[in-house]
């Protein structure tokens, strides 16, 4: 039933209702009745989800644990993966140096 909670939470956030979410998926009334039973999705209908909602597995799944970084730690993240590859293997590299340089 946890994995069905996170999923209301998540249609709640984005202001859907579990009939939005059948009428605009392949997921059925049936299934979603399945899930908050217990009963767990496929890997194909989280694909599925995940898509529709615009979210991350972490996210819908519960397993999100961005809740235990600092903010900086947060802004960071989102600044390497705005950057292309070769910048991330730029910062990446400087890290590196940087924490060398402390010990």
């Amino acid at each position: 039933m946890e994995f069905y909670k996170n999923l209301e939470k998540q249609l709640k956030l984005k202001n859907l209702t579990a009939y939005q979410l059948s009428k605009n998926t392949s997921i059925s009334n049936s299934t979603l009745t399945d899930w908050k039973k217990g009963k767990l999705p496929s890997l194909e209908k989280v694909i599925e989800l995940v898509r529709y909602l615009e979210i991350s597995a972490d996210e819908l799944l519960g397993t999100d644990y961005s809740k235990e970084t600092t903010e900086d730690e947060e802004l960071l993240l989102r600044y390497f993966r705005n950057c292309d590859t070769g910048n991330q293997k730029v910062l990446i590299n400087a890290a590196k140096s940087m924490q060398k340089s402390e010990q």
